[in-house]
């Protein structure tokens, strides 16, 4: 067990909750396997780890030895310290040099802060996917954006709350200048449909080297939420600029799905 999960061993699941204390803090009435099996975690594929600050040299050792098929983690709700602070908190310990080589995919919850997440990020050497929740982007010029830049080819967005998306489609060539996939889920309508349309429509335009945008509206159980946000969906539908979309990339709807295809990409 840790925290309040129950589970038997070997770990079955390709997923594993809420691991923020790491292998320390797993306890179990025959605490040998934990030691002796090292195929206790080898179906695991992807991990959520509340804290970033647990995230050290030693840490990362043990995923990459206990964890081979790894190849997905996200950072929950764990709050940011100030830059300061992240700072001093960089400066007192080594750079990390082990690299997750299998590790593709990342999500930060509460957005990317300028040091500790380039110390994440400067371990997986091949990363490649981006989830954004919500929370705010670097500094335009700091080593992060640079990076960002240099390796991510997809880009999920996830719309629960406050991320900038002005921030992000004014400033793509700084941030994910080689993006070629978006997937934009609409979880929420915090704004009137006509924002979303021209952030959208800013996507297509900036994001030079994107092939294919997915937009996403997820259907509700309550049927007046449900409705509610099909009526929202379908007028920011009607606010996009199809004459000029047109141009660069055909469209196909299906319910809550909108797909954006580059005219010269053969999927």
């Amino acid at each position: 067990m840790h925290r309040n999960y129950f589970y038997t061993f070997p770990f079955h699941f390709d997923y594993l909750y809420e691991f923020s204390n790491g292998f320390m803090k797993v306890r179990s009435n025959n605490p040998s396997i934990l030691i002796d099996n090292r195929r206790v975690w080898y179906n695991v594929k992807s991990i959520e780890l509340e804290s970033i600050y647990n995230y050290d040299r030693n840490f990362l050792k043990e995923l990459k030895i206990k964890m081979p098929k790894l190849n997905s983690i996200k950072f929950g709700n764990d709050e940011f310290l100030s830059e300061s602070d992240s700072s001093v908190m960089i400066n007192e310990r080594d750079e990390i040099d082990l690299k997750l080589n299998n590790v593709t995919t990342i999500e930060f919850i509460r957005g990317l802060s300028n040091n500790e997440s380039y110390r994440i990020i400067s371990s997986l050497s091949n990363l490649k996917d981006l989830i954004l929740s919500s929370g705010y982007l670097p500094s335009i010029d700091s080593k992060l954006s640079r990076i960002l830049n240099e390796r991510i080819q997809r880009l999920d967005i996830n719309m629960y709350s406050d991320l900038d998306l002005g921030q992000l489609t004014n400033r793509c060539y700084v941030y994910f200048s080689n993006v070629e996939y978006i997937h934009f889920y609409l979880i929420y309508f915090h704004r009137e449909p006509k924002w979303y349309a021209y952030g959208i429509m800013k996507m297509l335009r900036n994001f030079k080297n994107l092939k294919s945008l997915l937009i996403y509206f997820p259907r509700e159980n309550n049927s007046y939420i449900s409705c509610t946000r099909e009526a929202k969906s379908s007028r920011l539908i009607k606010y996009l600029n199809m004459d000029t979309i047109m141009k660069n990339y055909k469209m196909k709807h299906f319910l809550g799905y909108s797909l954006f295809l580059k005219w010269q990409f053969n999927d």
